[in-house]
């Protein structure tokens, strides 16, 4: 399958939506990466292991979501 051709239909419209639902997709994931290293970090449904809440947080913190840049 061609992708230069699936790439010339694009409208900017589409291009437009697509880049909103990737940022919009990375900042669920930092999300979803905190609350799972919190997890780990506070013994939440799981045993207490710091250095994988660290790992899920650094991560997090790799998506641009501040709530785990404030807990490293």
């Amino acid at each position: 399958f061609p992708y230069t051709t699936l790439f010339r239909s694009l409208s900017m419209q589409d291009i437009a939506e697509i880049s909103s639902n990737i940022t919009l997709l990375k900042q669920q994931m930092g999300e979803i990466l905190y609350r799972i290293g919190i997890a780990y970090k506070e013994g939440l449904g799981t045993r207490k292991q710091k250095s994988r809440a660290k790992k899920f947080l650094q991560k997090s913190a790799e998506f641009g979501y501040e709530k785990a840049m404030e807990a490293l």
